[in-house]
């Protein structure tokens, strides 16, 4: 059976939320770089993977001068 126990569900759950913040900093220090143009493509890719944080995604926007 290939379906996943809960506990390895909330240990990706958590990975995927560490690693999404990880990118989200990631983001925000390129920003400060001022190499805007790879920020605003990061961006773009992260909120095709993480389409759920539209929060976080806003924030990166405001970050960059993007206005919703």
């Amino acid at each position: 059976e290939t379906r996943k126990s809960e506990s390895e569900q909330a240990r990706e759950q958590l990975e995927f939320k560490y690693y999404a913040k990880k990118i989200k900093d990631k983001i925000l220090e390129i920003i400060e770089l001022g190499m805007r143009d790879e920020a605003i493509e990061l961006l773009n890719t992260y909120k095709q993977i993480n389409p759920a944080d539209v929060e976080g995604a806003n924030e990166l926007e405001r970050a960059l001068g993007i206005d919703n």
